[in-house]
């Protein structure tokens, strides 16, 4: 994240999201109602330790960025090429936190900092306690060895605009689950202190990388081609045709390239004469009532 151009829009909509409530048009997007600034999930709700590929070395894997629990279980699973992709541009500096996070505190920290002060972050009135935005910014210092100069000025900026009373919006998004920090725990395998410190270790030697912008945009980026996609639950909250989104990234996969699609019902395009052209597809119906879906490419 070097792009000056870049972190002076993401401070324009910082302070218009928080203060305003207002997002102006940086991308156009008919596909889904998310926008350009947003809350951001703080964790991930999918049971990502039951699907995600868990022998990701050697691989490019390309994610959405969300809550970054997707980007580090492929780091874990030894990926050391990956690229994160949202819409949402405040989501890359939760994953800069988040990463700093993980480099600097052990785990027993880590899950006190989420707990004590991420989550505080969630809730509709977060900025009325002084002690907590004491705390987020002593946090801040601590791990500030770990950010990139455009990172710290955009948690500056968002410290700055915390003590300015009458926020009309919050960073993070509340989930609904009241045991949301033990539900963070349970889909996530990097969770597990064993995990928690390879993870530690091989976020020093991969490289990730950011790109704002929607699923229907990316080959405008030049990004290359992957072996594996995570797209999460993208597919199922699209307002066009998913069989065309499916053919598009198909031309952003490697040869045996994999993508990933999460939802809580088996869609129709799986089915589609058009994809299985395309795609082998694989459903799983997980406990949870989440609905794994595997294309393989042709």
């Amino acid at each position: 994240m070097k792009n000056k151009k870049g972190i002076k829009t993401d401070l324009i909509l910082l302070e218009k999201y928080l203060l305003k409530k207002k997002v102006p048009v940086i991308e156009k997007n008919k596909i889904t109602r998310f926008k350009c600034a947003d809350e951001v999930y703080p964790y991930t709700n999918e049971p990502l330790k039951l699907y995600y590929n868990k022998n990701l070395d050697n691989k490019r894997v390309l994610t959405v960025t969300s809550s970054f629990d997707h980007a580090l279980h492929a780091v874990l699973a030894g990926a050391k090429d990956i690229t994160c992709f949202d819409i949402n541009r405040f989501c890359k500096y939760y994953a800069a936190l988040k990463k700093a996070m993980i480099k600097k505190y052990d785990y027993e920290e880590y899950l006190d900092k989420m707990e004590g002060l991420i989550f505080w972050l969630t809730k509709y009135e977060w900025y009325e306690d002084e002690s907590k935005i004491r705390d987020f910014t002593d946090m801040l210092f601590e791990i500030s060895n770990y950010l990139k100069e455009d990172e710290k000025t955009f948690f500056q900026t968002f410290v700055k605009l915390a003590n300015v009373s009458g926020l009309k919006n919050r960073f993070l998004l509340s989930l609904l689950w009241e045991d949301n920090f033990f539900e963070m725990i349970n889909n996530n395998d990097y969770l597990k202190p064993d995990n928690y410190i390879k993870l530690k270790e091989k976020l020093n030697n991969c490289n990730i990388k950011y790109v704002d912008s929607s699923v229907n945009k990316l080959r405008d980026k030049k990004i290359g081609k992957y072996d594996v996609i995570y797209l999460s639950n993208i597919l199922s909250k699209l307002k066009e045709d998913n069989t065309k989104l499916l053919i598009y990234l198909r031309k952003l996969l490697n040869d045996d390239g994999i993508i990933y699609d999460c939802a809580w019902d088996v869609n129709d395009y799986v089915f589609s004469s058009k994809v299985k052209k395309y795609y082998d597809a694989n459903c799983i119906n997980l406990k949870d009532g989440h609905v794994i879906t595997t294309f393989f490419k042709k």
